[in-house]
C-alpha cells in the first residue's frame, strides 16, 4: 500500500497516516505544557507562602481598589521566567507591566500573578495564581490555584475540568 490507493475524500492513506501523526505530535506537545503549567502554577504558590509575611510594597494602580504588590511582580516574573525557559518563542499577556500579547497571536500565556490582590493585602487570603494558555486565538487550557487551600482547578479545551487532578463533576442546572 502506498501514496497510489486514494479515499473517497480525496486524500491518500498516506496523507492520512501524516495528519494522525502531526495531530498526536501536538497532542503530546499540549499535554506537556499543560503538566509544565501546573507544575509552575505550584511553584508560583509556593513562593508566595514563602514571601508573604515580607514588607509587601503595596502601590495603587489606577484606582484605590487597584492594587499591586512587589510579590505581583516577583510572581510574575517567576512564571515569565520559567516559561521562557522552556518555550522562548510563547508570548505573554500578563497583568502588571506592559506585556499585552493577544490572544490570537501565536502561542501566549495570561497570567495573573495573585488575583484578587486586595483580598491578599488584607485578609491573606481569597486569592489565587491564575493561568492560561492560548494558540491562535483558541483556549487550551487554564489553571487557578488556590494559594491558601492548596487547591488547583485546571482544566479546559481538550482537558476534563478537575480539582486537584480528580474530574470534577458535571454542573447540573436546576430549573
Amino acid at each position: 500500500m502506498g501514496r497510489e490507493f486514494e479515499s473517497v475524500s480525496g486524500y491518500s492513506f498516506y496523507r492520512a497516516v501524516q495528519l494522525a501523526k502531526e495531530k498526536e505530535k501536538g497532542r503530546f506537545h499540549l499535554e506537556n505544557k499543560f503538566t509544565f503549567a501546573k507544575e509552575i502554577v505550584r511553584d508560583a504558590g509556593e513562593y508566595i507562602l514563602q514571601h508573604m509575611k515580607e514588607d509587601l510594597h503595596v502601590e495603587r494602580k489606577s484606582s484605590p481598589t487597584d492594587l499591586v504588590t512587589k510579590l505581583d511582580k516577583d510572581v510574575q516574573a517567576l512564571l515569565i521566567e520559567k516559561i521562557r525557559s522552556r518555550y522562548p518563542d510563547d508570548l505573554f499577556c500578563a497583568e502588571e507591566g506592559c506585556m499585552r500579547a493577544a490572544v490570537g497571536q501565536g502561542c501566549v500565556w495570561i497570567i495573573d500573578p495573585i488575583d484578587g490582590t486586595n483580598n491578599f493585602v488584607a485578609q491573606g487570603e481569597d486569592f489565587a495564581v491564575m493561568l492560561a494558555y492560548f494558540e491562535d486565538g483558541v483556549g487550551k487550557f487554564g489553571i487557578i490555584y488556590d494559594v491558601m487551600k492548596g487547591d488547583c482547578y485546571h482544566g479546559g479545551g481538550d482537558f476534563q475540568p478537575c480539582r486537584n487532578d480528580e474530574p470534577l463533576p458535571a454542573f447540573k442546572r436546576n430549573l
